[in-house]
């Protein structure tokens, strides 16, 4: 129950700074109304009388009545259209942000072999990424790319895998549910695009031969930055969550 009310307040209070003008209107129509009423018509906030008072009545009756239209017409079933399409959108990103974890922990298993769990910090990971090294035929182990049993993939084929599965989620997100992506989100998606880490491996991918990696030419930070993007996505997941009661 206690939960339940919680919630309401929340979306109610939502509501209010979504739609601002709307909600101020009806709570001025819903002043006037009362202010009328409790004085049978004579007086109405103090200063308006007779025809004038009579006249604002019946604009007040008029918004609250569109008001109520508005609710039940337009909020109500775009508010669970769009807490549809943020479930799809949701998972989506979960599944992006999962993948650069996973991609940085196979990363981790050929280059920080000695670190425990998913927590990196900017030093970790800018030894990690001076580590990295195409050229050199080590592999990782990648369970997940092959049901029958563990399949060992160079560094290049990890790379390569993980553009591919960023790419395709984005482009599932904007080409069916575009219209619901939030500002936040889509901003989040451009920061993955323009990456140095991610422009990097869209050049490592297209390459036939080389001799290095792009990475020893960039800053230290910039495979933390990319990891710092997917903690981003996690905690706005949380945030649209919660709103939508996900």
């Amino acid at each position: 129950m206690i939960n339940s009310l919680k919630c309401f307040c929340y979306r109610l209070l939502c509501f209010w700074l979504q739609s601002k003008a709307v909600s101020l209107g009806g709570f001025i129509s819903l002043i006037l109304f009362f202010c009328y009423k409790s004085d049978n018509g004579n007086h109405i906030l103090w200063f308006f009388s007779g025809k004038l008072a009579e006249f604002i009545f019946l604009i007040a009756i008029g918004f609250i009545v569109n008001f109520i239209f508005y609710i039940f017409q337009t909020y109500i079933p775009e508010y669970y259209r769009k807490k549809r399409a943020m479930g799809i959108i949701l998972k989506r990103i979960e599944r992006i942000s999962s993948c650069i974890i996973y991609h940085i922990s196979n990363l981790k298993q050929v280059y920080l072999p000695s670190h425990n769990g998913n927590q990196y910090t900017k030093n970790d990971l800018a030894f990690i990424q001076k580590s990295i090294d195409l050229t050199n035929n080590s592999h990782v182990i990648n369970a997940n790319s092959n049901i029958n049993g563990i399949k060992y993939l160079t560094i290049k084929q990890i790379m390569n895998i993980h553009f591919i599965e960023i790419e395709n989620s984005i482009s599932a997100i904007y080409s069916n549910f575009s219209y619901f992506v939030p500002l936040d989100i889509a901003e989040l998606l451009e920061k993955i695009s323009f990456s140095l880490y991610y422009i990097n491996i869209k050049k490592i991918i297209n390459w036939k031969a080389f001799s290095n990696t792009p990475f020893q030419e960039c800053s230290d930070s910039f495979l933390y930055d990319y990891y710092e993007i997917a903690k981003e996505l996690e905690k706005v997941t949380q945030k649209y969550k919660k709103f939508y009661g996900l």
